[in-house]
């Protein structure tokens, strides 16, 4: 299955997911979340990596813009509730980051709320991490060497 706009993949939810709530808040929040991600796609693809991991991803919305780029796009969320879009290269996993860290350790890794908010950005593993920042008053993506997080967490 492939997703070409944001309207596809509402639709596509429409017709697997019973929580209408659910689906309300992702189309309201869907014209900002998909700035987000689109600032953070520019910001991915001069690494050209084969694929992405998006930590607290909800449910994959956005990894049709990856996916259409040619990058392997694999959404992390904790949230059990969900039903996640997925296709070939929109994959999801229902875990707690935490658990499955070590798996990305020489990946690209993407949040748009989660890191900085909900998971402290010295816990994450990768090679840089690409987030969301609002400071300036619009949509921007914020690209951080991991590795150099690491090398000061260590030195203290």
């Amino acid at each position: 299955m492939k997703f070409n706009n944001l309207k596809e993949v509402v639709t596509h939810l429409e017709r697997i997911n019973k929580d209408n709530y659910y689906l309300d808040y992702i189309i309201s929040e869907g014209t900002v979340s998909k700035e987000w991600y689109e600032a953070i796609l520019k910001k991915v693809e001069k690494y050209k990596p084969k694929r992405v991991i998006d930590i607290g991803s909800n449910a994959n919305i956005f990894g049709y813009l990856f996916a259409n780029k040619g990058i392997e796009y694999v959404g992390i969320d904790i949230d059990k509730t969900l039903t996640p879009i997925t296709a070939d290269d929109i994959k999801f996993i229902h875990s707690n980051y935490y658990d499955v860290r070590e798996n990305f350790k020489n990946d690209i890794i993407i949040s748009c709320l989660c890191v900085g908010y909900l998971i402290p950005i010295k816990d994450v593993l990768g090679k840089k991490i690409i987030i969301n920042d609002m400071s300036n008053g619009k949509c921007i993506a914020k690209e951080i060497d991991l590795r150099g997080v690491m090398l000061k967490e260590k030195s203290r």
